[in-house]
């Protein structure tokens, strides 16, 4: 087995604290969307977009080692998806679980933005 090369480690990790970096606006323009969603209900499009950022960010944050980020988001993403599937509505419920997966989803997002220098201390076999 060939080992890691370092070069590659600091450039892995370089493009991994740019994404932690891009976090919190990633997560406002995915709340932004979701705000939008609340205010126009009716609209199929904002529900789309919304569901768009949140695959969105459950595929990058994961792609780049957030687990907390990518839990929460894809939470979302599911609850999103509810609505443009049309088996859920903006009401009540919907408001108070999309709020509380926000709250989760900033708190991640804050957290891996401010923490992410964690090395990433695995081999990669070629």
């Amino acid at each position: 087995m060939r080992a890691f090369d370092p070069e590659v480690a600091a450039m892995l990790e370089e493009l991994r604290a740019g994404y932690a970096r891009r976090l919190p606006d990633l997560v406002g323009r995915l709340e932004g969307a979701l705000l939008k969603v609340m205010e126009s209900p009716g609209d199929g499009g904002l529900a789309m977009e919304a569901y768009r950022l949140a695959h969105s960010l459950v595929g990058s944050s994961g792609t780049y080692g957030f687990s907390g980020v990518c839990q929460a988001a894809s939470t979302m993403k599911s609850l999103v998806r509810s609505v443009v599937d049309g088996a859920a509505a903006v009401d009540g419920t919907f408001r108070s679980r999309a709020a509380a997966v926000m709250a989760i989803l900033r708190r991640a997002a804050g957290k891996a933005s401010s923490a992410f220098l964690k090395p990433l201390n695995y081999p990669l076999r070629p």
